[in-house]
């Protein structure tokens, strides 16, 4: 459970850092921005059926069936590379919103500082290039957050499954909580010291977001190597044998 405690503010800061990075880029009129929230769970209720009743019988079938700890490690992976296309494309939005790429100019109206902003979109850059990160951190989903909790529910004694699931979901929580404190970490280290700018800003023009993105990145992969010690060191749950030992009696 502790590797997902590194897991959810990973997710979470990316599902966040999306929606900001989608401001940026250019989209029919007829296109909400609040699309790219909807885009996830769209994904997910198409992957698990999917998964479920295709991939893993068709698996079973070659005697390929996925330990929990592999389809963890497989959903670790894919975050990383959906962290790794989050990067290339706020390189991508830092260096196109330079003048000599003729930005397009925005104007909107900043309610803290009582005063109107400039900022610039990204010409000839679609939102649809953030696609690839967002299918990514879906299957990413799909994999580690399934598998855990059906890895905690199975390792769990009879009498304390319930109690276990409520550990998981209590560090969910404590995740989220990391997540925006992570986030301010970021930007309070980066604006203070001057590493490269200020990775996080409200301005995405005026800060470097694939740094942070990279960061993360960094955290899932070390997340990965933690979670393959743990899986050689593993051995079942002396209740979860015994229970399954008597259902078959």
């Amino acid at each position: 459970m502790s590797t997902m405690a590194v897991y959810w503010p990973a997710i979470l800061s990316s599902t966040l850092s999306t929606t900001f990075q989608a401001f940026y880029l250019q989209r029919p009129t007829s296109v909400p921005l609040s699309i790219i929230n909807l885009m996830n769970p769209v994904l997910i209720l198409f992957l698990v059926p999917l998964l479920k009743d295709i991939v893993y019988p068709y698996l079973a079938r070659m005697n390929l069936e996925l330990h929990a700890f592999t389809r963890m490690q497989i959903g670790f992976a894919m975050a990383g590379l959906s962290l790794f296309c989050a990067s290339v494309i706020g390189f991508e939005e830092k260096l196109k919103t330079q003048p000599e790429y003729n930005p397009i100019p925005i104007t909107y109206f900043h309610e803290e500082d009582n005063v109107d902003y400039t900022t610039y979109r990204v010409r000839g850059m679609s939102i649809a290039w953030l696609s690839p990160q967002i299918f990514l951190m879906s299957v990413s989903e799909v994999f580690a957050i399934i598998a855990s909790m059906e890895f905690i529910y199975l390792e769990a004694p009879q009498y304390m499954k319930s109690f276990a699931m409520g550990i998981y979901f209590f560090i969910q929580t404590i995740g989220d909580s990391v997540a925006i404190l992570l986030v301010l970490i970021v930007k309070y280290v980066t604006q203070m010291h001057g590493l490269g700018g200020s990775w996080i800003c409200n301005n995405l023009n005026h800060g470097t977001i694939s740094y942070f993105f990279e960061l993360l990145m960094v955290l899932m992969i070390a997340n990965m190597i933690c979670l393959w010690h743990y899986s050689k060191r593993f051995r079942p749950g002396y209740y979860d044998i015994r229970f399954r030992v008597q259902e078959r009696f």
